[in-house]
């Protein structure tokens, strides 16, 4: 497939920290993830897996990855996007994440689309439960 026609996929994901969740000394630090992924290439795909790396300031790393989606994932024509919310939860006060995502073209070529890394931030004091 020539390089043009590659899906260009374009993720924004903002993190929002749920204090209810990580009120107590024992409990984790929970957060919202909210992202959004967009079809901004010239072909036609399937997300398939989403994978996630959770690095906490303390070096704790934590993977997930979501093969839920396989042939059910959605399907995002150019131009298209998809909203996707989950929560997660680390030791530590502050951290980054970091995405992958598997997506297949209707001609079944697959692709591997990796986002930078960003950092999430709590406002309680920064100290490792």
């Amino acid at each position: 497939m020539p390089y043009e026609l590659a899906p260009v996929l374009e993720v924004s994901t903002k993190t929002i920290f749920l204090p209810h969740r990580s009120a107590s000394d024992e409990e984790p630090y929970t957060w919202a993830e909210e992202s959004y992924v967009q079809n901004r290439g010239l072909v036609t795909v399937q997300l398939r897996t989403r994978y996630r790396r959770i690095i906490d300031e303390s070096g704790h790393c934590t993977e997930v990855e979501d093969r839920s989606y396989g042939a059910e994932g959605p399907v995002l024509a150019p131009g298209q996007g998809v909203s996707i919310s989950e929560r997660f939860q680390v030791e530590a006060a502050s951290g980054v994440l970091l995405h992958r995502y598997e997506v297949s073209t209707e001609r079944g070529d697959v692709f591997t689309v990796q986002t930078p890394a960003f950092s999430f931030d709590s406002p309680l004091p920064r100290q490792t439960h």
